[in-house]
């Protein structure tokens, strides 16, 4: 994701000059957590990537960023 938000995917809102830009980074996780986010990602069908996209959205708005 850019610096503004970068692809606005379902729900996830971003900077339109940045459209379909993202930034790849590495997340470093317990192994319970990746399960429980595997069973999710498998119900829910979505990519590892864009539940915490989702997540992270979300945890931002929250405190106002």
């Amino acid at each position: 994701m850019g610096a503004k938000g970068g692809r606005n995917l379902r729900g996830i809102e971003g900077d339109p000059s940045e459209e379909g830009l993202y930034v790849k980074v590495n997340v470093t996780m317990p192994p319970s957590m990746i399960k429980r986010l595997d069973k999710f990602m498998n119900e829910e069908e979505r990519s590892r990537s864009w539940i915490i996209q989702k997540a992270v959205d979300e945890w931002l708005k929250e405190r106002g960023f």
